[in-house]
Formats: C-alpha cells, structure tokens, sequence
C-alpha cells in the first residue's frame, strides 16, 4: 500500500515542452499503472502524455498558461491511485 506525494513545484526538462514533478518515493509498478489507467480515461489526462521515471512524474505543458491545471490534475490523479491503494 503505496501513499505517494507530489513534493515539489514543476521544473522544466531542458530542451522539451516536458515538466517534472518530484514524488515523495519511487512508486511501484502497481501504483503507476492505476496512475497511467487515470490519466487515459480522460481527454485531459492523455494530453499529459505522463510518464513515471524513478521518483518523478515527467508530462508535457508546451505552455506555462497550461501550468496550474496541469498540475491541478496530476494532484487529483495521484490522490485517485493513493485513494485506491487503501482501498
């Protein structure tokens, strides 16, 4: 039963439209896949384009308007797979 926490603010990848998000640990198999299931299941969440690398969420925001509900949604997701686990 994995809790994962986003941990800090995006960064830029360099070089990419891409963003990352820390995680308070590196999430396990299970716990990425709920997460990858969440995010195809909407319009807005198959635009992230996410990916989990280690201890870091990476998805694309050509835009920095886009930013907030980016992460809005990625907070939501990651607290739907918390949710999950638990249950």
């Amino acid at each position: 039963m994995q809790q994962i926490r986003i941990v800090d603010e995006a960064t830029p990848v360099p070089g990419t439209a891409q963003m990352r998000l820390g995680l308070s640990g590196t999430p396990d198999q299970t716990w990425i896949a709920g997460l990858r299931h969440l995010a195809a299941a909407s319009a807005e969440g198959q635009a992230l384009e996410l990916r989990v690398e280690g201890h870091t969420i990476v998805f694309t925001c050509a835009e920095r308007a886009q930013l907030p509900a980016r992460r809005r949604l990625i907070g939501s997701l990651v607290d739907q797979v918390n949710a999950q686990e638990v249950s």
